[in-house]
């Protein structure tokens, strides 16, 4: 189970997911996030700090995921996630930009940040 926190500053949206990963968890948080930055009339530009995941997805599941982001993150501009640098894949990555979605990752927030506002 992922759950998640969210904020606003900056015209800039800040997530930080926790939790167990899986498919299924992804989908749920995700849908709840698009709907809580949709009702909080959210900046299009988000960041996501994904330190609190615990375990592991293989390509597969990375690539639902991706897809995942995709569809339900589609309104914003910009999504930059901060990942720990030695899970840094691209699989997401790669996923989310091939289905539409301008998203980065980051192995720490000032990177994260600086991207997604410029």
């Amino acid at each position: 189970m992922l759950k998640f926190e969210l904020s606003t500053r900056e015209q800039v949206a800040f997530a930080q997911i926790e939790g167990l990963v899986s498919v299924e968890a992804w989908a749920t948080v995700l849908e709840n996030l698009a709907t809580a930055l949709q009702a909080s009339a959210a900046p299009p530009r988000l960041v996501i700090d994904l330190n609190g995941l615990l375990g592991y997805l293989g390509v597969p599941e990375r690539q639902t995921v991706g897809a995942l982001m995709a569809r339900h993150l589609a309104r914003m501009q910009k999504v930059a996630l901060i990942v720990p640098a030695h899970k840094i894949t691209n699989v997401v990555h790669d996923e989310a930009q091939r289905n539409g979605l301008n998203l980065r990752l980051f192995p720490c927030s000032d990177d994260a940040h600086a991207w997604v506002i410029a």
